[in-house]
């Protein structure tokens, strides 16, 4: 009887570890989607905030495109509360080639009116940049930081 009683504590003591893991492998599932719930919140939002700012300045990815408005679709898939978030990675992804490509123009026409006039710069520390190119660095890091966070969260 002793033996079998020792049998039974045994089972009992590892249906009582596997309860346990069971919970604690639910709470680490969990903790994951939430986590990946918080990444694809995040970059919904650095992905909406990149198209308000697109929006505002007027962004045209070329001299002959439409400015950044509900006239392109990539302006629907930003803002438009359908969209699924592959569509948003895509979106991101295309936009920020678009920014980086005006980034380098706005970059040279810095460079050409640095060139004539020559500020005073004592510390080398100022930037030799248009405002319009500040402003598109800042859209290339919200859609950057959008692109990871989609990409983290979808690749799970």
């Amino acid at each position: 009887m002793r033996h079998q009683t020792s049998r039974v504590s045994v089972i009992a003591t590892n249906l009582t570890e596997d309860i346990r893991m069971g919970q604690a492998s639910a709470a680490a599932s969990s903790t994951i989607k939430e986590d990946m719930s918080d990444r694809l919140l995040r970059a919904q939002e650095f992905s909406r905030r990149a198209a308000q700012w697109l929006v505002l300045i007027r962004f045209r990815a070329h001299s002959a495109a439409p400015s950044f408005s509900s006239c392109t679709s990539h302006y629907h898939v930003l803002l438009g509360a359908a969209s699924s978030d592959a569509e948003r990675l895509a979106s991101c992804r295309t936009m920020l080639i678009c920014v980086h490509r005006q980034m380098a123009v706005e970059e040279l026409a810095a460079q050409a009116k640095f060139a004539v006039e020559r500020p005073t710069d004592p510390y080398g520390a100022e930037w030799r940049i248009t405002g319009r190119g500040a402003v598109l660095h800042v859209i290339a890091d919200l859609l950057s930081e959008a692109i990871r966070a989609f990409e983290s969260a979808l690749a799970e």
